[in-house]
């Protein structure tokens, strides 16, 4: 069993989040936690409600990915540019689920 630790400001869940699948894992807090969760379109009305949503996210995610990727947990030995391409990636993902689908 793959065991991790999260501290504040920290998620999880953001593979099945962007993707739309089941969640692969189960989660459990070794002390009191308030954790938000929120579906599709709480997250389309969030984005809407609050412009900096998107990219306070997609930098999160993308921070989450390089300390997990790094044998030291230690986020400044990346690269600016894999900070920066990460944070595209996620911020691209979210923005195409933030936007209403029009009908072709």
């Amino acid at each position: 069993m793959l065991r991790e630790h999260f501290i504040a400001t920290q998620s999880f869940g953001r593979n099945s989040f962007i993707s739309g699948t089941p969640h692969s894992a189960t989660v459990t807090a070794d002390t009191p936690v308030r954790v938000y969760e929120f579906n599709q379109q709480a997250f389309k009305e969030l984005a809407m409600q609050f412009p900096n949503f998107i990219d306070l996210l997609s930098i999160g995610f993308a921070n989450l990915d390089l300390t997990r990727s790094d044998v030291g947990g230690n986020v400044t030995s990346s690269s600016n540019a894999d900070v920066l391409y990460l944070q595209q990636f996620y911020q691209g993902r979210l923005l195409a689920m933030a936007m209403p689908r029009t009908g072709g």
